[in-house]
């Protein structure tokens, strides 16, 4: 095992760096460098990296979350921006229904192809110092949105739609004062404040969106916007 993993850390290592030569982000050098290791089976068989990657992708947009005005979302060329999304996938949608698949099949195949990866452009956009820039937080609020209608169209057509109880996460706004102010009166230590970005991320957000069958990436980033700006969140954003 040992052997597989330090073969999967050069690789990617290797990759990135090319990637970086050529001008690209590094993160294409790793999705390539692991496309290249499955086709050749060194991929991850024993799904050793399935619990660390679904943890990394969580912190990650938590982190990003905590640098947006969740204000933003509701502006009107979000809205746009998101609305073009949507007759995209409307369109590609149209074009699934000619063809001989399930209903699922054709809503996983709009989405796939007209919205955006959510976990990509965060990545992209924090490699650059951009996500704070008009232009990452415009791009940002638009997936986030993305994100909503995909679940919301899931919910309609997929096989595992979220439980009713998922409609009790509309309260988040509501309750968001009283844990922001629960934040300010744990006033943690600067040592704890990774640990505390932790479990906000992964309990509060994720674990939290997963019990009623929501993604528990879109419940982190959610959960990272309901802190953002707070006094704490700002020392847990540093790490």
């Amino acid at each position: 095992m040992m052997s597989t993993v330090l073969i999967w850390i050069a690789g990617a290592w290797g990759a990135g760096q090319i990637a970086r030569w050529a001008a690209l982000p590094p993160l294409v050098g790793y999705l390539t460098a692991g496309a290249l290791f499955a086709a050749n089976g060194l991929g991850d068989s024993q799904h050793w990296l399935e619990i660390p990657s679904e943890i990394g992708v969580e912190l990650l947009l938590f982190a990003v979350g905590l640098k947006m005005n969740p204000r933003s979302i509701f502006r009107f060329d979000v809205a746009f921006g998101t609305l073009l999304h949507l007759m995209l996938s409307a369109c590609i949608l149209a074009l699934a229904l000619t063809q001989d698949l399930s209903i699922e099949m054709k809503i996983a195949l709009a989405l796939t192809l007209g919205f955006s990866s959510t976990v990509v452009a965060a990545k992209g956009l924090e490699a650059r110092r951009e996500i704070r820039a008009f232009h990452g937080r415009l791009s940002i609020s638009i997936l986030v949105l993305q994100d909503l209608v995909a679940v919301t169209l899931l919910a309609v057509g997929g096989d595992s739609a979220p439980s009713p109880f998922a409609l009790g996460l509309l309260a988040i706004p509501l309750v968001a004062p009283l844990l922001r102010k629960g934040l300010e009166k744990l006033s943690p230590e600067p040592e704890l404040h990774l640990l505390v970005g932790v479990l906000l991320a992964l309990v509060l957000g994720a674990q939290l969106f997963k019990a009623v069958g929501v993604s528990g990436e879109l419940g982190a980033l959610v959960m990272g916007m309901v802190f953002a700006n707070h006094p704490v969140a700002k020392g847990i954003a540093n790490y």
